[in-house]
């Protein structure tokens, strides 16, 4: 005969929500850094034409514009399908709920 012993199950920890100073610091240190690096798209074309020619920046220019606007359309269609607040956070890397 075996005596065994009941099993205790542990309780899960609790997650808690950041605060909303955690959030506020993320969202204006992500509107920053994209703010700052908002100027390299300026000398993009610059830059490329330097280097390749202009036929190779207008490429690059092109490919980039269509990703832009493709990006956009996206994120739109996130935003009417999971959220406004979810749409920002999984688009700053980081899920806030």
């Amino acid at each position: 005969m075996t005596i065994s012993t009941p099993q205790v199950a542990l309780p899960r920890p609790v997650r808690s929500a950041p605060s909303s100073r955690t959030v506020i610091a993320t969202l204006l240190g992500a509107t920053l850094v994209l703010k700052a690096f908002g100027f390299a798209f300026d000398f993009l074309g610059y830059y490329v034409s330097a280097e390749h020619g202009t036929t190779a920046a207008g490429v690059v220019l092109t490919l980039f514009g269509i990703g832009w606007c493709v990006g956009q359309g996206v994120c739109g269609a996130m935003t009417d399908r999971i959220g406004q607040r979810t749409t920002l956070s999984l688009g700053l890397g980081r899920v806030l709920s």
